[in-house]
C-alpha cells in the first residue's frame, strides 16, 4: 500500500544515519520522561480570577483521532503550515505565567482536536497552576505538566491515555507546543513540551537542503494500486523545509520522519507567539544530572485569552 511505500521512502531519505533519536528522549542520556521530585504550588501575591471549571468528559471514552492522512489526501487541497498562518481576531490563546516571565501560545484544534481539548480543559480547571517544568534540556525542549513534578504522573481529562494525532500541517519547529508520551501505545496524558532547539541537526540540514535542490518536483511516490502518483512537494511544502532551516527545531519527533513503532511521532498542537525569550531563559537555567532545573521553573498559573488583533 502507499502508506508502506511512503514509510519506506522516508526511511531511505532520512533514516540513513540521521534519525538516531526516538520518542522524546535526549540523545545524550536517553532518559525519556524521567525527572525528579514534586514542588508544591507557590503562594500567589495577588488575587487571580478563577475560571469556571469545564465539566469533565466521560471517563475512559477518548474521542477517535482524526484519520492519519496519506499523501494522496493532499491532492484535494494545497498544503498548509498552520504555524505560519496569521493570527485572527478572536482566536483563543494560552498564556503560561511563569516565575521567569510569560509565554503566550496559539492552539490548533482543527488539526489536533484531542490534544487541544485535553490541554484547554486542564488549563481551565487549574490543573497546571503551580506545576513546574520538571525537565529542561537546552537546545532541545522544556517539559512540564506532570502532576507530581517527577515526569511519571498526570492523567488526561478522560482518565486514560490517548494516542498521537498525525497531520501534515503542524511541525516541530522551534517554539512548537506538543504532547509528551512514553513511546507505548496511548500514553499521552497531561505532560507537554515546548521545542527550544534553535539549530537544525546537521544531518537534517544536509538532507533538507538536498531535497529543496533536487527532490521537490522530481521525487515521486507511486501508488501500487494504480492511483495517482504524488510529488514530494505535494506532500511536504517547500516552506516547511525552509522554515526548519531558518529557525531550527526537532524534526525527528515528526511522524513522517519517524515512521515506525507502536506510537510513532509526537503530536504538535500549538506554538509560541510571544515569549520565546522566556523559553530561552528557562532553557539556559542550570540543571542537575536528571535535567531538572536547580531553580524551580514554576507555571504559577495559566490563563486563556482571545487575540484582539
Amino acid at each position: 500500500m502507499l502508506r508502506k511505500l511512503f514509510s519506506m521512502a522516508m526511511c531511505l531519505l532520512f533514516l540513513l544515519g540521521v534519525l538516531t533519536m526516538t520518542g522524546c528522549n535526549n540523545a545524550q542520556d536517553g532518559s525519556g520522561l524521567a525527572a525528579q521530585e514534586v514542588t508544591p504550588p507557590p503562594t500567589l501575591t495577588a488575587p487571580v480570577p478563577v475560571p469556571s471549571p469545564t465539566p469533565a468528559p466521560t471517563p475512559g471514552q477518548v474521542p477517535e483521532p482524526l484519520p492519519w492522512p496519506l499523501p494522496p489526501d493532499l491532492l484535494e487541497r494545497p498544503p498548509v503550515i498552520l504555524q505560519l498562518t496569521p493570527l485572527t481576531p478572536g482566536e483563543e490563546l494560552v498564556v503560561f505565567h511563569t516565575n521567569f516571565g510569560d509565554i503566550k501560545l496559539r492552539l490548533f484544534p482543527q488539526a489536533a482536536p484531542n490534544a487541544v481539548k485535553n490541554f484547554v480543559t486542564h488549563a481551565r480547571n487549574g490543573f497546571y497552576d503551580g506545576l513546574i517544568f520538571h525537565r529542561v534540556i537546552e537546545n532541545f525542549m522544556l517539559q512540564g505538566g506532570c502532576a507530581e513534578g517527577t515526569g511519571r504522573a498526570g492523567e488526561s481529562i478522560w482518565g486514560v491515555g490517548f494516542g498521537p494525532e498525525h497531520n501534515y500541517d503542524l511541525w516541530h519547529f522551534r517554539g512548537a507546543l506538543a504532547m509528551a508520551q512514553t513511546g507505548a501505545g496511548n500514553s499521552i496524558g497531561s505532560q507537554f513540551y515546548i521545542v527550544h532547539n534553535p539549530h537544525l541537526d546537521p544531518g537534517f540540514r544536509q538532507e533538507f537542503e538536498l531535497i529543496l535542490e533536487r527532490y521537490m518536483d522530481d521525487y515521486w511516490f507511486e501508488d501500487p494500486d494504480g492511483g495517482p502518483g504524488v510529488r514530494f512537494g505535494e506532500a511536504f511544502p517547500r516552506e516547511m523545509l525552509e522554515h526548519y532551516l531558518a529557525v531550527g527545531g526537532t524534526p525527528f519527533l515528526d511522524f513522517p520522519f519517524n515512521p515506525s513503532g507502536p506510537n510513532f511521532g509526537h503530536t504538535v498542537f500549538g506554538h509560541v507567539v510571544e515569549g520565546m525569550e522566556v523559553v530561552d531563559a528557562i532553557a539556559a537555567t542550570p540543571t542537575d544530572a536528571g535535567d531538572r532545573p536547580l531553580e524551580d521553573v514554576i507555571i504559577e498559573r495559566v490563563s486563556i485569552i482571545n487575540y484582539q488583533g
